[in-house]
């Protein structure tokens, strides 16, 4: 049964949910202070041209519209517009590697968990293993999206939507690859044919854990935004329910899968 996958899930979960959350903690924080730090690089660049004070008192548009053109006139500010947008831009794109190279790692986490119970050291050891594998095998699907996306949008024009179905029925085995690739020690373009053999073989299962966990996420995340509504508390409700998502769903969902494809592969 399905159901086993995310019952068993649960048990190890609560075994290694010390574990687990300081992992989605250093997962998202590491790569959010790489994007913060340039986003303050780039407000930085625009500080010593901008007049705070004439644009927080200004009430009237048409004087601060005239002075954002005249703002655009100075070649100095463009200059440090393009600057900081460039740090920014970089700071994205480390920020988001690195997001990629810790996430593999908790991949990691979630396969020693099965046999015993499972250490903050083991996503580190994980990601210095496959962390840039990783990173090129999204690029590589992320490269296949962009040189698909034109004949996709054809397809969804003729066809109203409904030739972008079987695209639809892929997503469930995206989240196969990364378990494949560290259970199997396999390359990018072999953790992808290893995701769609087992997938194949046992679609069905597949597709129902994935729509339990991506339903059941919707579903928190719209309990929560009902509690919002409650006066004085409904946002601290709202909060800890979305950080069950992160710190809870997240974690067993990458359970469930490796469990999935390690019991699946053979």
């Amino acid at each position: 049964m399905v159901t086993e996958y995310v019952s068993k899930s649960w048990k190890i979960y609560k075994k290694n949910a010390g574990s687990f959350i300081l992992s989605e903690l250093i997962a998202d924080f590491l790569p959010f202070f790489v994007i913060l730090i340039g986003g303050a690089l780039f407000l930085g660049t625009l500080i010593p041209f901008l007049n705070w004070e004439m644009i927080t008192s200004t009430t009237n548009e048409e004087i601060l519209t005239e002075y954002f053109l005249e703002l655009f006139k100075n070649p100095g500010f463009v200059r440090s517009l393009i600057s900081g947008l460039l740090y920014f831009t970089i700071s994205l794109i480390i920020g988001t590697m690195l997001s990629l190279y810790l996430n593999i790692g908790q991949i990691g986490m979630a396969y020693e968990s099965l046999r015993k119970r499972t250490k903050i050291k083991t996503m580190f050891k994980v990601s210095k293993k496959f962390g840039f594998r990783w990173i090129l095998t999204v690029f590589i699907m992320l490269v296949f999206v962009f040189l698909t996306l034109i004949p996709l949008v054809i397809i969804a024009v003729f066809t109203f939507g409904l030739g972008l179905i079987p695209v639809l029925l892929t997503f469930p085995i995206i989240p196969l690859i990364a378990p494949a690739m560290i259970i199997d020690n396999l390359a990018p373009f072999d953790s992808l044919k290893g995701a769609f053999k087992v997938a194949k073989k046992n679609y069905m299962n597949l597709l129902v854990l994935w729509l339990i966990y991506v339903i059941g996420s919707i579903l928190i995340s719209y309990i929560g935004t009902l509690t919002s509504f409650i006066p004085l508390i409904g946002w601290i409700i709202n909060l800890l329910i979305n950080f069950s998502i992160a710190f809870i769903v997240q974690p067993m969902m990458k359970i469930s899968f490796v469990n999935f494809y390690k019991r699946n592969k053979k």
